[in-house]
């Protein structure tokens, strides 16, 4: 018995010197393992010749794996056609190729985009596409009190009195009937679904009354829907049979999943289908009864923008926007993740514009959206400056909800076209590492790249980058060794003010891209001043994750995770008006045990929750912010948020400044993670331009500089300055542009 235990102890330890390498030995020779993966745009024919001769390619561009995308209405589309067996036949071939030259995959889990389209197939099962809330108004009053309306589900015909304001609830005394055929009318003002066949029935009040208003509430189908009811978990399962299981079905007994395929990609999830963003699906409505007790019919009204806001609406919206946020995190991601689990690697993908100011009128709640998911992934695309204001969103999704994986789809779209160089590889990477993404897909390498549909073409074609990609592909690699299973620490939390947001949100057309700079929102420009200005780290929390495993410990606010561990030292409450009550208790806890916390614009003054008066929320803020410590920052300057930030001599991690211009001084960032027993923090230069950098880290020790872009691995010997009353580590650095760094050290025992 001995003497086997000896022997397999022996195997084992044999084994790891064989086999595992270092953390710095992975640093100066990254495995593909670590690289970055490419988006492959198959807009051409697969077969054993462009499979063998491009992915041969992209590996020796030095990628460590590839996300292969069927096209369909882009042209050429992809031969064979997504969903054939044709293609799932091909797909194997992709598959044995990357197993042949050790790269891994991402399965992209539909064909073109958004994620539930099946290949186009989708829009063939009816009541299992995209639904709305329908809003419908007539006069109590009038000969026929009636209205024309869509079919489906009558979910309330609500009455208002035009003295009073008062509300009944009349859907009782309504019929709801189908109109004759040659009545029936198209849609408007759906965009691309103008013109279908939709207005087919009319509700009629049997006890018409002058003295009323009347709304009527519908579910239904959008027109001209295609892609799957993503509020619905038993719409996603029967696409999954469209897509997931038929290529299961080709792949399942070969040990792909989860060895060489390692997580799927769900793209572009989103509400900006649907007219006014109204979608809803009947599954809402029971979610709300399942939580609440009963039906949200009463309150449709507050949903949409019809002026008549009272002290109920923004708790009720907030309420109902929540309970629909939560199904989007579920319904998709969750569903996916399910299968994904059970063969061995995770689901992830992204929704729409996750990093918006006002994300309700993309997708919900992007940090709740990957709640269920097994990994984050975020996308990066159209220029350079777009997402990195907003990148903290999903890369604290990560820290919440304790991810180890964050993936970036990026470079897609950026412009201007012609600073898509191998320069800009580097700047686009650097803006997304420095805010917590740690593996890039890259947008794009295409099958036929002279008929290109979105630039840039990165690959061996492109002489603009063509040179770089080596060296590149090496550069991230040894990013990734680091930051990938690392724990990203920061010591102060922002609030996540989706509440406020909710609560302020209504249905109603609005151009997709405007400026949403609402008086009601500064949780970006507190990140903007943190990350950009400040020069400090920092990570959102949602206020469901700090009811519900947050805690006071030792004077710190405590998230208890496994991967990502946090102490903050400091809470900020970026303009949340309307708070519950859970996270409000929480927050007064920290205040009492001596923690520092913050608001900007304005203290808490309202509750997100029906159930719970206004009084009690502004009885815990008052506590803080008028009776307490609390600080209240009402004007937002860098100036006076440093001011309240520093007003406790709390000795913060690490600091920094930067010489950019006020207009770019985010294009300087850095992040600390922790691994292997070493503390590391990432910097880096995304500017065009050569820029100076000061960085001042709590603590001494022996310091490390580790270069990416070399591999090199030197001593570091830092100015030390008193700063909070310790010692900080002064760190004076000179970056080209697109040029990053680690600097690191062992962490005492």
């Amino acid at each position: 018995m001995f003497k086997k235990a000896f022997i397999y102890m022996g195997i084992c330890a044999l084994a790891v010197s064989l086999g595992a390498k270092t953390l710095e030995e992975n640093f100066k020779s990254p495995p593909k393992e670590f690289r970055p993966y490419t988006m492959w745009w198959m807009n051409g024919e697969i077969n054993q010749a462009t499979i063998d001769d491009q992915i041969g390619m992209i590996s020796e561009c030095g990628f460590g794996g590839i996300t292969p995308l069927a096209l369909i209405h882009w042209k050429p589309s992809t031969v064979p056609a997504y969903p054939t067996p044709e293609y799932f036949a091909a797909y194997e071939k992709i598959v044995e190729k990357c197993k042949d030259l050790g790269l891994q995959m991402i399965f992209y889990d539909d064909g073109d985009f958004p994620s539930g389209i099946a290949g186009g197939t989708m829009a063939q099962h009816k009541g299992k596409l995209q639904k709305q809330i329908w809003q419908g108004r007539f006069d109590g009053g009038q000969a026929v009190p009636e209205t024309n309306a869509p079919e489906g589900d009558l979910r309330a015909v609500l009455a208002r009195n035009k003295t009073t304001g008062k509300w009944k609830d009349i859907t009782k005394e309504c019929e709801y009937f189908f109109m004759p055929e040659d009545k029936w009318e198209p849609a408007r003002g759906h965009g691309r679904d103008g013109g279908a066949i939709w207005i087919k029935k009319t509700v009629r009040w049997n006890r018409p009354d002058k003295d009323y208003d009347v709304y009527v509430y519908i579910c239904a189908e959008i027109p001209g829907a295609h892609v799957v009811d993503c509020l619905d978990p038993k719409a996603v399962e029967f696409f999954m049979t469209l897509t997931y299981d038929k290529m299961d079905a080709v792949l399942k007994n070969k040990h792909y999943w989860g060895d060489i395929i390692k997580s799927t990609f769900f793209d572009d999830q989103a509400i900006y289908y649907v007219q006014d963003f109204s979608q809803w699906s009947n599954t809402v409505d029971e979610a709300f009864k399942k939580k609440f007790g009963h039906y949200p019919s009463m309150y449709y009204p507050y949903l949409f923008d019809n002026g008549m806001d009272d002290e109920k609406s923004g708790a009720a919206r907030s309420m109902m926007l929540d309970i629909r946020s939560e199904l989007f995190a579920y319904a998709y991601p969750g569903t996916t993740e399910k299968w994904a689990k059970e063969r061995g690697m995770t689901a992830a993908g992204h929704p729409a514009g996750s990093y918006q100011r006002d994300p309700l009128v993309y997708n919900c709640d992007p940090l709740k959206f990957y709640k269920y998911a097994g990994a984050v992934l975020m996308d990066s695309i159209h220029r350079k400056d777009l997402a990195p204001e907003g990148a903290k969103v999903p890369c604290s999704s990560a820290i919440n909800y304790d991810k180890e994986m964050v993936y970036c789809e990026t470079y897609g779209n950026f412009q201007p076209a012609h600073e898509n160089d191998g320069l800009m590889l580097y700047r686009g990477a650097i803006d997304m590492y420095a805010r917590g993404v740690n593996c890039i897909i890259a947008h794009g390498t295409w099958l036929t790249p002279e008929r290109m549909g979105i630039v840039p073409e990165i690959s061996w074609r492109n002489p603009a980058m063509a040179g770089d990609l080596p060296g590149y592909t090496e550069w991230a690699g040894r990013i990734q060794s680091v930051m990938q299973g690392g724990r990203n620490v920061a010591d102060l939390a922002v609030v996540y003010p989706i509440r406020t947001l909710e609560a302020n949100h209504k249905f109603r057309a609005a151009p997709l891209g405007e400026d949403n700079r609402w008086p009601y929102s500064d949780y970006m420009d507190v990140a903007n001043i943190i990350t950009g200005g400040l020069k400090r780290g920092f990570h959102y929390l949602h206020p469901e994750v700090i009811a519900e495993k947050c805690k006071t410990k030792n004077g710190a606010f405590v998230l208890p995770n496994k991967i990502h561990p946090q102490q903050f030292k400091a809470v900020i409450l970026p303009m949340c008006q309307y708070m519950n009550l859970p996270e409000m208790k929480k927050i007064k806890e920290f205040h009492d045990a001596g923690g520092l916390v913050i608001a900007t614009g304005f203290a808490p003054e309202k509750s997100a929750d029906l159930n719970v008066a206004d009084a009690e929320i502004q009885k815990l803020s008052d506590a803080i912010f008028k009776n307490g410590k609390g600080i209240l920052v009402t004007e937002l300057t860098q100036e006076n948020l440093q001011k309240a930030l520093d007003s406790r001599n709390i000795a913060w991690n690490f600091l920094g400044s930067s010489d950019l211009p006020e207009e770019n001084k985010a294009d300087i960032a850095c992040i600390n993670y922790r691994k292997d027993g070493r503390d590391f923090y990432f910097t880096g230069n995304s500017s065009k331009q050569d820029a100076k950098a000061t960085l001042k880290i709590r603590g001494k020790g022996n310091w490390e500089m580790w270069n990416p872009h070399t591999g090199e691995i030197s001593k570091a010997t830092p100015k030390y300055e008193k700063l909070f009353g310790e010692d900080y580590a002064v760190f004076n650095l000179d970056f080209a542009p697109g040029k990053a760094a680690f600097i690191t050290r062992k962490l005492k025992k």
